[in-house]
Parts: C-alpha cells; sequence; structure tokens
C-alpha cells in the first residue's frame, strides 16, 4: 500500500500541485481520532484503511477533490459524516458499515465494511451506492494508473476525475 500511497504522492506533486499541498500531514498511528472513530463504528478498519491516512489525514478545507472529485475526508470529518443526521448523508441513512472517505454536499465515497471484501461505492444523496471497486487498494491503484495513464485529470472546478 505504501508504494502505491507513494505512486499517487509522486504524481500529484508533478502534475496536480493544488491537491499534493492540500493534503494533511500523516494522521497519529493510533489513539486519538482512530479510537473516537472506531469506537463509535464498533470495529477495527482494515489494515489498508490504516494506511490510507497513515499517509495522509485527508485534505484541508480549501483545494480540489482528489476522489472523483471529492475532498478526501480527515479522520474526524469521517466520524462527522458517519454521525450526520440530517438526512442529506450518512448516519441516518446508510448502513452502519458505510465508512465515508471523501466527500461533497450530494456525494459520498464511502468504503462498504458490511460486505466482504468491503467495496468502494459512491453514494448520492438519496443513500443510493454506485459501486466503484471491490477494494479500497483496488479503487486507490484504479485512481493512481489512471492518473498515470492520463485517463484521471485535474479539471479546474471538479477536481482529479476520469475524462
Amino acid at each position: 500500500m505504501k508504494d502505491l500511497l507513494d505512486r499517487l504522492d509522486a504524481w500529484l506533486a508533478a502534475h496536480a500541485p493544488a491537491i499534493a499541498t492540500s493534503l494533511q500531514p500523516a494522521a497519529p498511528a493510533k489513539g486519538g481520532p482512530w479510537s473516537r472513530l472506531e469506537g463509535e463504528l464498533g470495529f477495527t478498519l482494515t489494515e489498508d484503511f490504516h494506511a490510507l491516512y497513515a499517509a495522509h489525514n485527508g485534505q484541508r478545507l480549501k483545494g480540489p477533490g482528489l476522489f472523483d472529485g471529492l475532498r478526501w475526508l480527515t479522520l474526524d470529518q469521517v466520524l462527522e459524516r458517519y454521525r450526520d443526521d440530517d438526512g442529506d448523508h450518512g448516519a441516518a441513512d446508510w448502513p452502519d458499515a458505510w465508512v465515508p472517505l471523501a466527500g461533497d454536499a450530494t456525494r459520498t465515497l464511502v468504503v462498504d465494511f458490511g460486505e466482504a471484501p468491503a467495496p468502494v461505492l459512491l453514494v448520492d444523496r438519496d443513500g443510493v451506492g454506485e459501486p466503484l471497486a471491490a477494494t479500497l487498494r483496488g479503487y486507490l491503484t484504479k485512481v493512481v494508473d489512471d492518473a498515470t495513464a492520463g485517463r484521471r485529470q485535474l479539471v479546474p472546478g471538479r477536481g482529479l476525475v476520469v475524462v
């Protein structure tokens, strides 16, 4: 996973510096936000999920979105969105095993830990999930491979998206 994330960081630095500079430093290895999040979820997140946040604790509020144009959430924002009960997204309408990873006002990228092997879904405002990859590692591999092949580009006003 580290090699994959290193490739992503290198590509962002060279081709999407606005995203690269919006990335937060790594999340703490354990305790703090992990304890709060996993305590609320009631289960331990996967090694790949931990490895992702060991690279960066999401993105700053300003800057183009990294994941299909959606801003990568910090661990605290993951918990916030998971608890969200205003009907837009989150805990009120979603299965408890859906853990947010990135999002905007109308869409959220989630990892479905209730299904093996934990697929990544793009969920709309109505709670309808579109499968994007079978696993988090598979999704990240697709993002990196698409970016390096020119199939994913930084588009002004939309973030890093498939073109």
